[in-house]
């Protein structure tokens, strides 16, 4: 193995490319074992590409040959080709590396997005769905391909409609991520209290939006509003009779 700086030194000396008798090559790996087994010429040539040495062609030769010594300029030519397929080669697995890397990462995320959320949406300007997870069908009831062909206005309860134009509006304005309630209608008919969390991309048109089912959290506060308001009344009435039962004894007492 050698370094791309070992090579650009090689070849910076004179004569360092081309064939030239094995004995005139100083340092040649295994030039004992070489000349040995009779060979009698070496051929150094650079492989190259973009002015930067990917490596080294090496013919070894047994025993004189004029049609070989004259053929530097094809082999040169030949090294040169050779070159742009190793590199082009290198570059594609490079390529698709990075690609399945790619890959893994959004499947990862899609994955996060998926157990950590149960709604995620791109919106673009005309309200229509860009991008989902798998959590509306779950969530909601529709498909992936009915929601793509809708917009996301005709998700919203009736009732929230004005808010979502509100909302829509802020959003445009601040551009920055913002958390909101708003119900949905589910595909048998049921509405869903979701809690939002969304922020608008200008540069793109697009909103992207992730939400949390809280339907269940929404019922239990106004239980508990309902509880509250109940036991309020209850000590309102308690003073009342309370009051009233202590002017009725004050006189009858006298």
């Amino acid at each position: 193995p050698v370094t791309y700086e070992e090579l650009d030194r090689f070849f910076a000396k004179e004569d360092g490319e081309g064939l030239k008798p094995l004995c005139e090559r100083e340092n040649y790996p295994n030039k004992d074992i070489l000349e040995k087994q009779g060979i009698k010429f070496a051929g150094i040539y650079k492989l190259e590409y973009n002015n930067k040495i990917i490596g080294i062609m090496n013919f070894l030769y047994s025993k004189k040959d004029d049609a070989k010594l004259n053929n530097d300029n094809f082999i040169k030519i030949l090294c040169n080709q050779i070159a742009v397929i190793i590199t082009n080669d290198s570059l594609s697995k490079e390529i698709k590396l990075e690609l399945e890397k790619r890959m893994q990462t959004e499947s990862e995320l899609q994955l996060f997005l998926d157990t950590a959320i149960d709604l995620m949406v791109i919106i673009g300007e005309d309200d229509k769905h860009i991008k989902l997870n798998t959590g509306w069908e779950k969530t909601l009831g529709w498909t992936k391909e009915e929601l793509l062909g809708m917009k996301w206005t005709e998700l919203i309860h009736p009732e929230d409609i004005k808010s979502k134009e509100e909302i829509v509006k802020k959003l445009k304005a601040e551009e920055k991520i913002m958390s909101f309630k708003i119900r949905l209608m589910c595909k048998n008919g049921d509405a869903k209290w979701i809690q939002w969390n969304s922020r608008y991309l200008k540069s793109r048109g697009i909103a992207i939006c992730t939400g949390k089912d809280i339907t269940e959290q929404h019922r239990l506060e106004e239980q508990r509003k309902s509880y509250e308001e109940a036991i309020k009344l209850e000590q309102i009435k308690g003073e009342f009779f309370s009051n009233i039962s202590h002017e009725f004894k004050t006189p009858l007492n006298i």
